[in-house]
């Protein structure tokens, strides 16, 4: 009996060794479904993956390719694309992303005081 639990944690331990690791592209939540990219500039995607995969990511007519480093990080720098959408963000590497009803244009970030909820009239 002793020899059966020995002869099947050292198959256990085998398998556990062969089996390779599986790492997913992720990004982080700020990427999204129904997001606005900033037109005119390079828009920025980044995240991780498993170390040296490549990870691609394509909006609009712009696709860009970069491969995670050592500690599985990656960040594609797009080229400015002009406003338009709705778009789909696809996010390529082991496993695929996509975003939908993305788009691109002005992005403007407000805060103040507590009279910025009240509408604006003319």
């Amino acid at each position: 009996m002793t020899r059966m639990v020995a002869l099947g944690s050292l198959l256990f331990a085998a398998a556990a060794i062969a089996t390779p690791a599986r790492a997913e592209v992720r990004l982080p939540a700020i990427f999204s479904d129904h997001m606005v990219l900033q037109e005119g500039r390079k828009v920025p995607f980044w995240g991780t993956a498993a170390a040296g995969e490549k990870v691609t990511v394509s909006v609009a007519n712009s696709r860009g390719e970069a491969t995670a480093d050592k500690d599985g990080h990656w960040r594609i720098d797009l080229p400015a694309i002009e406003g338009s959408g709705p778009h789909q963000v696809t996010i390529k590497g082991g496993n695929t992303i996509t975003l939908s009803d993305v788009l691109v244009g002005e992005v403007w970030v407000a805060s103040g005081q507590s009279n910025m909820e009240f509408a604006l009239a003319s």
